[in-house]
């Protein structure tokens, strides 16, 4: 996961101020795969995988605001 965000977010830095390049790639895919550690019940790799999805975003300079959204969409859904 680590290493694919990596090249993905490499390969896009120049349009990562557009929220669609952001959100088509990295929320399927990283999105399936922290589901699916939820779904087996490790809430503890989860936290971690949400981290370093939310570290990469942040280093590799994805707008403030995105990653806000993002995080208060992920807050309403644990909350549900």
């Amino acid at each position: 996961l680590v290493v694919w965000l990596g090249v993905v977010l490499a390969r896009k830095r120049d349009v990562l101020d557009q929220w669609k390049h952001v959100a088509i790639p990295v929320v399927p895919v990283a999105g399936g795969a922290v589901a699916l550690v939820t779904l087996g019940g490790d809430l503890g790799t989860t936290m971690i995988m949400a981290a370093l999805i939310l570290g990469a975003l942040f280093f590799a300079g994805v707008r403030l605001r995105y990653l806000a959204t993002g995080v208060g969409f992920v807050a309403v859904a644990a909350i549900f």
